[in-house]
């Protein structure tokens, strides 16, 4: 898809963003617009915790290394 840059909005916005806005410009409820942000939310944390995951393969980390870092937060008790 090429995307036509001729206006300072479309440079500030990338492909994917330009198509959300063709794609929802239109009016929706408030409960529209929660199902399409939890929908969008959803699919961003399947993709973080897919890549989490093999990041934690690829570097070896298991959950009891997660817990140790945790357990040993360098904040000051309160």
């Amino acid at each position: 898809m090429v995307v036509e840059q001729s206006n300072p909005v479309q440079r500030m916005l990338n492909p994917v963003q330009l198509m959300l806005l063709k794609l929802f410009n239109r009016t929706m409820s408030d409960n529209e617009i929660t199902e399409i942000r939890d929908v969008l939310l959803n699919h961003l944390e399947a993709k973080l915790h897919k890549q989490l995951e093999i990041d934690m393969v690829n570097k070896n980390i298991t959950q009891a290394d997660l817990r140790a870092v945790l357990n040993n937060s360098q904040r000051t008790k309160q």
